[in-house]
Parts: C-alpha cells; structure tokens; sequence
C-alpha cells in the first residue's frame, strides 16, 4: 500500500513538472536542487570547555567569539550583558554548511516570579571544536541569527 502511494506522489510530481521528458527548466531546477544539497549542514563534534555567569563581556547584546587553537577554534557564545541572575547560555549543537560554522544555543531567562540574585551578569559557554571556519555564527533555538564572526 504505501509503494502504491509514494509511486503516486512520483507520478503527480512529474506530471505537475511536465512529465520525464520536461525541457530546459525542469533540468535547471534539478540542477539548483543538487547545488543546494550540496551545501547540507552536517553535524560537528564538540568539547565542552564550561559555562560561566561572569564573562566579562559587558555588552548588551548576544555575541560569539571564534579563535584558533591548535587545529580547530575555541568557541564562545555570549549571552550579553543581563541586570541579574537566573539567566544563562548553552550551545547545544553545532553544524557546518560549507565553509561557516552554526552554533545553535538555548538563552534561558528567568521568569517573571523568580527569585534571582540582582547583580550584573553576563552568561557564556565555551566549546572547542577540531575544524576551522571561515565565518562562525550563533543562532537561538528557533533558528535566528543572533550574531556572526569572520575568522582572520
């Protein structure tokens, strides 16, 4: 039953593209297809080096930092500069889509009852990876871009 079902999903598919033998744009949408999967993000391997509450980095805003070390990058994510506590930053994957470095992150925030100590914080977590990068950019867990950085 579901063989019969995915042969008509080809079948609708390439009726609606203008059948097997469809001309030119057909083909070079295939082609823009392929070239789009060959830039698929893959999964990179990392070491937790630690996560802090006082980095040091005192801007408002979220950030990454990318050095070399050894034959990869140390990584470091920032949460940005935050009025107390109860707020933090976990990269929680990273990925590769050519030649740019994805780290996904989850900002966790405190709620509106908390009970949080009230001092300045500025929340981060480092990684080490074994690859190097010409861009590294930071995204939260519903896939925006937070921050970017060129790699010298």
């Amino acid at each position: 039953m579901r063989r019969a079902r995915d042969l008509a999903l080809v079948a609708t598919v390439l009726a609606a593209c203008g059948g097997a033998g469809a001309p030119g744009p057909v083909a070079s949408t295939a082609a823009s297809a392929s070239a789009a999967a060959s830039v698929t993000e893959r999964p990179v391997v990392f070491a937790d080096v630690g996560a802090t509450t006082q980095s040091g980095r005192h801007v408002d805003a979220p950030g990454i930092e990318a050095v070399r070390a050894g034959s990869g990058l140390r990584i470091t994510a920032h949460m940005g500069e935050q009025r107390s506590g109860g707020y933090a930053i976990r990269i929680e994957r990273i990925t590769r889509a050519g030649n740019e470095l994805r780290v996904h992150a989850k900002l966790t925030s405190p709620g509106p009852d908390a009970m949080v100590t009230m001092a300045l914080t500025s929340p981060a977590h480092t990684v080490t990876v074994d690859e190097i990068a010409d861009v590294v950019v930071l995204f939260d867990t519903a896939g925006s871009e937070l921050a970017r950085v060129r790699i010298a």
